[in-house]
């Protein structure tokens, strides 16, 4: 009998550590997907600031206007930004990435207290 009642409050507490460690993968995942979504978010963003840039410039070489003040002047005023993942995005632009990945992250925090 003593060995039955041991054996179940093993079987018991090998449960629930179980339970605890697929609850902390199924945590684990979900950051790791926020993630991946943020990045790919950020890179997204860059190449849309960068095309957006080289439009600008592209507007500014055809203005006659412009035609007097040399190429540089384009140029200085469009800069090229990176279009690679690790660019420096408008303060704007990255705040609104950084929040949702903070409220991703939350998400992610409720769910494994609810135990989900």
């Amino acid at each position: 009998m003593k060995i039955a009642v041991q054996l179940a409050a093993f079987t018991l507490a090998f449960a629930s550590v179980a339970g605890a460690i697929a609850k902390n993968e199924k945590y684990e995942s979900c950051l790791q997907q926020v993630d991946e979504k943020y990045h790919r978010d950020w890179a997204g963003e860059c190449k849309f600031v960068a095309s957006e840039a080289s439009k600008d410039r592209t507007k500014c070489q055809i203005n006659p206007e412009n035609a007097v003040r040399g190429a540089d002047y384009c140029m200085s005023k469009y800069p090229q930004p990176t279009s690679s993942a690790n660019c420096s995005l408008p303060s704007s632009r990255a705040q609104r990435i950084n929040t949702m990945r903070s409220e991703a992250k939350q998400a992610c925090r409720e769910e494994a207290k609810a135990g989900l």
